[in-house]
């Protein structure tokens, strides 16, 4: 809701682009987006029998060519074996494994998870998908949150705010408790792998939760109102 723009010298205006960022309910990020989508919202990776989701994070430039940055776990792998390969079909939402017209992305690349019972350490969970042209915002909206900072923000401060938009939860606001963390991650039963050099978010601030299974690949950004910088 916009309640007024105040101009005191119009002399020299020309025109005024406004963007408006709706308050919605987290369902909208599991729900179909009209296209170009906005990301924060689901995608999967699914075929007859099998399906792998998360949230279609960030909109990334590879040689030029735009990509989708997620997870590893929500694009190509998982702790149950279900396994992607190149060229794999993402699609927003899940639940469309044959319906071309929900096609967002092709799968191009991933970093492997270790799962593996000598020495499970995995670097990050990350895959990117190549964009079909015409799918996704050219701009990288993400919902509830807009347009973002191409630049990195490098230095994280324990006790800095931060914000993500995500297929679960949608937009959630927390602060960072620690860096340089160390966790052992579980994606099954007995099934983990340990990632290190992390940043570590509260999970709830007033009763409310940051992150909940299905945010993975959610971007973390400074909680500020315009052109947040990713973290």
């Amino acid at each position: 809701q916009i309640k007024t723009i105040c101009i005191h010298d119009t002399s020299s205006v020309t025109s005024i682009t406004v963007t408006v960022l709706q308050s919605l309910d987290s369902s909208i990020h599991r729900l179909t987006q009209e296209r170009p989508i906005n990301l924060g919202c689901e995608g999967a990776f699914e075929t007859a029998s099998q399906a792998l989701s998360g949230t279609l994070g960030s909109l990334i430039d590879i040689d030029g060519v735009q990509h989708i940055l997620s997870n590893t776990h929500a694009f190509v792998k998982n702790a149950q074996n279900i396994t992607g390969s190149k060229g794999n079909k993402i699609r927003q939402p899940k639940g469309t494994p044959k319906n071309p017209k929900a096609w967002v992305a092709e799968l191009s690349n991933w970093i492997p998870l270790n799962f593996s019972s000598t020495n499970p350490q995995s670097s990050v969970d990350a895959a990117w998908a190549k964009v079909v042209p015409g799918a996704v915002s050219e701009q990288g909206f993400i919902l509830q949150v807009g347009p973002i900072s191409s630049t990195l923000q490098l230095n994280p401060l324990i006790g800095q705010r931060v914000k993500k938009s995500g297929k679960n939860t949608g937009l959630t606001r927390s602060y960072i408790l620690g860096l340089n963390g160390v966790l052992n991650v579980s994606y099954a039963e007995s099934v983990s792998t340990q990632f290190k050099n992390l940043i570590i978010v509260d999970n709830g601030i007033s009763e409310s939760t940051f992150s909940k299974e299905g945010d993975g690949g959610s971007l973390v950004l400074e909680d500020i109102d315009v052109y947040p910088r990713p973290i």
